[in-house]
């Protein structure tokens, strides 16, 4: 009776149904294999097209600076057109003398404030200061800058497929240049596998991360003499 059950449903418009059903699977199987970057050079273009709508993000960075105790990090957060704060600190050795904050850069529609660690309140300094709208304009018009990056190179020079990593915001794809542009300094993006936006950018032995895509940030005008 059971064996005579399914092949009843499996006859007439159960049988239609069913292979209805598998292939649509298949279907879709087929359509993620599809979608995915064969390639740097396709990948660095999706990329370059996903910027295009961005609107928020995040630049960290560490240097380690030659005979000291310390490294430097440095963490950029960009709102376009116009505003950008970056936030830079001592990350100490174990055991080193500890070092205060450097700082903190607010860039507010081309006026700039500062808060040094001497003198942790804001304050406005004259002068016209660097404006994060022509950075903007770039991404969004889909040219490399300077603070991103170098998609151009991915996208007219070969690069070979490299490992899956996860980030803070997700996992991401490696492409490593091939050849490096600077002999024994490997050139690697690794591109989120979702959006396609750069997570991190490699370079011998530097590192940029890039998180938050897209996330809001606040970005004001601070009140003078105030702390940040």
């Amino acid at each position: 009776m059971i064996r005579n059950f399914y092949r009843i449903r499996l006859t007439g418009s159960g049988r239609a149904h069913w292979y209805a059903f598998i292939m649509l699977l298949a279907a879709g199987i087929f359509s993620a294999a599809c979608s995915r970057p064969r390639t740097g050079a396709e990948a660095a273009k999706r990329a370059r097209e996903a910027m295009k709508q961005v609107k928020s993000w995040k630049v960290r960075s560490a240097d380690r600076l030659q005979n000291q105790p310390y490294t430097v990090e440095t963490i950029k957060e960009y709102v376009c057109p116009s505003r950008m704060r970056e936030t830079s600190s001592y990350l100490n050795d174990p055991g080193a003398r500890p070092y205060p904050d450097a700082g903190v850069n607010l860039i507010i529609d081309g006026t700039l404030y500062i808060a040094a660690a001497k003198n942790p309140k804001w304050e406005r300094v004259g002068g016209k200061a660097w404006n994060p709208l022509k950075e903007c304009a770039a991404m969004a018009s889909g040219r490399d800058i300077d603070t991103m990056p170098p998609l151009g190179n991915w996208i007219t020079r070969s690069s070979i497929e490299g490992a899956q990593r996860d980030t803070r915001s997700g996992r991401c794809q490696e492409w490593q240049l091939m050849p490096s542009l600077i002999p024994g300094e490997d050139e690697i993006i690794c591109f989120g596998v979702d959006d396609y936006l750069p997570r991190i950018y490699t370079r011998g032995t530097a590192t940029i991360e890039f998180f938050d895509w897209n996330v809001p940030i606040d970005l004001e005008a601070p009140k003078l003499e105030e702390k940040p």
